[in-house]
Order: structure tokens, then sequence, then C-alpha cells
């Protein structure tokens, strides 16, 4: 058969292929960039989803029963009651849909973590992702990283078990931002979490800390295991998971105990309880995850005016400078850093009392 060419065809030509192994971002995340890469799947956004399409139906069904009665029977003393909650219901469909939106869930969620809005600048590699907020350097190994997200807005980067702590690089920031090379790099995250398991060797460590943060000649190496009794600091998840309860259990209690509301009045708000009883599982989980003793094991160095600590798949350069406070256990250092960030360094951790006598100074100096 032959094939046929068309002369007045444009000739083809072939694009290369986009084979970079990293991505490169430099700007300012801002609230639109975390609320264009909020996920709109998680239980939350479900919830309020829900309320908005009940609502909706009972404020849609409840006018259409309004007019009919208002036709057919005319003005009667039940009818500005039932025009009020009517009123009550088209508001709370609003409401419900407001709080629905990326931007106001967004909103919300910066109020708890203001530190997600900051300077930008670092790196997406194969070997893991490089992060600097004007103030301090971090890196995430490829085990930190196998549940990040990668979309055509750009790149979600979990910073914390909690769901809403992300890291928003959207595809703006981003120097030549490509969904495909941005899937090999995850790819290759998720095969070396596999091969390397769920924290790293000894030797793949000690590369990190001298790859990435280079120790200074005049710097003190340390190495050793940490162990710490998290205390209930999530007072906002306490508050929230209390509220969420109650509410569920309200909503329950009137759709089951109301016999005489409408049926599907009532198994509207019976079904929507238990969702929301759902959530409050959820939100009880997490508040009561942070009330458990913790080990870990942890290296670095420390410096006249810097202090780099590996843990686990993420490390971090912080500088002395911004050392707001620290307070002495005896045996154990805490430094409590202006970016909302701790440090626990120990006795034990050090070679000789004479490395730990220094440490203390760097830390006293950096501090005055």
């Amino acid at each position: 058969m032959k094939v046929s060419v068309n002369p007045y065809e444009s000739p083809r030509r072939l694009l290369p292929a986009d084979d970079r192994e990293s991505l490169s971002f430099s700007g300012t995340i801002e609230e639109a960039d975390y609320a264009s890469l909020l996920s709109r799947r998680d239980s939350e956004a479900i919830l309020y989803g829900i309320l908005f399409g009940l609502l909706m139906v009972m404020s849609i069904s409840f006018t259409g029963l309004l007019i009919y009665a208002l036709v057919n029977r005319g003005w009667s003393n039940l009818v500005l009651p039932a025009i009020l909650l009517d009123v009550v219901l088209s508001l709370g469909a609003v409401f419900s849909w407001r709080f629905f939106r990326p931007l106001h869930r967004a909103r919300r969620k910066l109020k708890r973590n203001p530190d997600l809005i900051s300077k930008a600048k670092g790196r997406l590699s194969q070997q893991g992702f490089e992060f600097y907020d004007g103030s301090t350097h971090y890196w995430f190994g490829p085990q930190q990283l196998v549940h990040s997200s990668v979309t055509k807005t750009g790149v979600r980067i979990p910073v914390a078990a909690d769901p809403y702590r992300f890291l928003a690089i959207t595809a703006r920031m981003i120097d030549s931002y490509s969904v495909d090379v941005a899937m090999r790099i995850k790819q290759h995250w998720i095969d070396q979490a596999k091969v390397n398991g769920k924290d790293f060797d000894e030797e793949t460590s000690s590369s990190v800390v001298e790859t990435i943060f280079p120790m200074p000649v005049n710097a003190i190496s340390f190495r050793g295991s940490i162990s710490q009794h998290q205390p209930a600091i999530a007072k906002g998840l306490r508050n929230s998971a209390i509220v969420e309860l109650v509410a569920a259990m309200a909503l329950v209690g009137f759709g089951y105990f109301h016999s005489d509301s409408h049926t599907f009045m009532r198994y509207g708000l019976i079904a929507y309880g238990l969702l929301c009883l759902a959530s409050t599982v959820r939100a009880w989980s997490r508040y009561l995850s942070c009330t458990s003793m913790v080990s870990w094991d942890q290296q670095g160095w420390i410096g006249e005016h810097e202090l780099a600590l590996l843990a686990g798949s993420r490390s971090a350069k912080y500088s002395l400078t911004k050392l707001r406070e620290q307070i002495d256990h005896g045996e154990v250092l805490e430094l409590q850093f202006d970016a909302a960030a701790t440090c626990l360094i120990a006795r034990d951790h050090f070679k000789s009392e004479d490395e730990w006598t220094r440490v203390r100074t760097f830390c006293s100096t950096g501090n005055s």
C-alpha cells in the first residue's frame, strides 16, 4: 500500500525528550498556592459537600411545599415559621458552600499553620527535596516523600503526619515545570524508599550530612538516640475533636428522637451525624497520637554559628543566631529556634566532656 504524502503539510518536528533529573524552584508560597494544592477528597471536604447537598435539597423541597401550601390553602399561622425555617436552611447551604471552597478552607488551615507561608527556594531531585525558607535549610529524603503529590498545579510535599501540613510548591515557582519530570522524580523516591526501608542506614545518613550540609572545620559532630514524651501540644486538635463529637451526637440525637420530623429530614440528619462521627474518630486519633513516648536516632554537627541535624530521612540546618531559647535539662540540651522548631541534643551524643562544654558555649553565644 502506497502512503500518500501531502506536499503542503508543514514538516513535523520531534521535540527532544525532557530527561532532567531535578527541578529547581524559587519564590514565595502564598495562600493561593496552598489552596490550589489542598486536597478536595479528604473527609472534611466530603462532609462539607454532603452537608451542602442535603441543605440544598431540603431547602428546595421545603420551598416547593411552601408554594404548594400557599396556592392551595392560603395563609395560615404555620406559614411564617415555615418561611423562617426555609431561610435558615438556605443560609446553611450558603455557609456550607463557603466553607467548602478551597480558598476558605485554606485560610482556616493556615491560621493554625502560619509557617507554611514563607519564602521558598530549593530543588526536587532523585536524592530528595531541598528547601530554604530564608532562615533555615531543610532536606527531606525519599522515605519522607513517598506520600507527596504531583499534579498539573505543582507538587505537594508533606512535612508531618497531619495531612494539612504540607509545602505547596506550585508550577509558577518551578523553573520550566514538567509533570512528567516530577512524576519520574517521585517514582524514584518510591523505589528508593522500598530499597532502603523506613530509615536510612548509617552509611547513607553520614553521606547525606556530608553532602547536603558539609561540616565546618571547627564544628563538633554528634550521634545518638533521643526519647521524649510528646505532650498534648495540639490543643486546637483537642478542641476541634470535642466540638465535632458534640455536633455529631446532637445531629444523630435530633434525627432519632424527633419522630414528628419529616422523614427525609430525619434520616438525612441521622446519616450526616454518622458521617460526622467517623470524622470525629479521626480527629481524636490525631489528638491522641500527640500524647505518646517517641524515640529516634539522630546525628549531625554543631559549630559556632550553625547546627545541622539529621533524624531518619529528614534534616535541617539552623542558624544559632535564630536560637530563641536554650533550656538546660542537665543531660539534655533543648534548643528552641524562631522557626517554631525544637532540637534536642544529649551529653552522651558527644565523644568527650570537653566537646559537651564547647557545645554549651556555642549555644550560649548564639543565644546572647
